[in-house]
């Protein structure tokens, strides 16, 4: 038997959302229906456990509020008791269900990317794809590899120096991108800063800014200005990102995808990593990668009811 515990408290303070203690309350349930001791932790002790669950990670620079120094010590602690730590992050396929009616989330041991999470899903089943393109109403769209298949190259920006981009700055991130691309296409590009970005507002005027220098690598640069990023994909030829989720969104409409950091990046196997393919793209079989995609998400439903515990509990020593 094996012992999980679920640690309420790395909920943020003053959380409004009801799905976030449902994970942990559902969680916990379906480890015990399935015949395995669970525990929900409502104090800020740390127990000790085969698995704990955690919402949400933390990295080196994460600010030192209770709720995520709980996070960080739970992981510390499983890490150097070689234990596992289940953490719970957002969808991948968000884009499909912004108001995560569904309740996909994305679930993996000891990380949250590629190259330090183990996902439990090299041999995907692949009903589980199946269930979740009826769910979400999604399906691999033929790839756009034709001059003709867009009008603009769209950029996927994440947070201004967010732990994700490892601390740099957006702008320099973009101006370094733009550079590259330019040595390839002179194509019309759009730029899609990070909605939780906050400061948005600055990145215009620096790109405004651009615009007005005359350089030949801004002639041709604007802003997008579309709240759903799906009217952007409807007219894009090509999709880059650093290492964030529409990189695999834009796999999955079928536009050629660039990503800057492949070793993080959930789209890394069927995305480019070069810009020198930016005007003739590559097709990439995408089956058995979008199978594994779906196979690391569940629904709040296959928590309770222990279907997602049994299949990830076979990964647990």
């Amino acid at each position: 038997m094996l012992r999980v515990v679920a640690y309420m408290r790395v909920i943020p303070p003053g959380n409004k959302n009801p799905q976030k203690p449902l994970i942990i309350k559902n969680f916990i349930e379906g480890v015990n229906r399935a015949g395995d001791q669970g525990l929900v932790i409502n104090s800020w002790q740390i127990v000790n456990a085969d698995v704990s669950v955690i919402q949400g990670f933390v990295h080196k620079d994460s600010k030192q509020t209770r709720h995520l120094l709980l996070r960080k010590n739970v992981y510390e602690n499983q890490i150097k008791l070689k234990k596992k730590c289940l953490i719970v992050d957002s969808s991948l396929f968000l884009w499909a269900d912004p108001k995560q009616e569904k309740t996909y989330l994305r679930y993996g041991f000891n990380g949250i990317f590629p190259n330090t999470a183990e996902y439990c899903n090299e041999t995907p089943d692949p009903a589980r794809w199946e269930k979740i393109k009826k769910d979400l109403n999604v399906d691999l769209k033929p790839w756009r590899i034709n001059k003709n298949a867009g009008d603009w190259i769209l950029i996927c920006c994440q947070r201004d120096g967010g732990w994700s981009m490892d601390g740099t700055p957006v702008m320099q991130w973009l101006t370094d991108v733009i550079r590259k691309i330019r040595k390839y296409s002179g194509r019309r590009i759009k730029v899609r800063f990070h909605p939780g970005d906050k400061n948005t507002g600055q990145h215009h005027q620096q790109i405004r800014k651009w615009i007005t220098t005359n350089s030949k690598d801004y002639s041709n640069v604007g802003i997008s200005t579309s709240k759903d990023i799906r009217d952007e994909y409807a007219g894009a030829c090509a999709v880059v990102g650093h290492n964030s989720s529409p990189t695999v969104s834009s796999v999955i409409e079928g536009i050629p995808t660039f990503v800057t950091d492949p070793l993080r990046a959930q789209s890394s196997p069927v995305a480019h990593h070069s810009f020198e393919f930016i005007e003739k793209p590559k097709e990439f079989d995408r089956t058995v990668w979008v199978q594994r995609m779906a196979q690391i998400h569940w629904t709040l439903n296959e928590l309770r009811d222990g279907t997602a515990w049994r299949h990830l509990r076979k990964w647990v020593k």
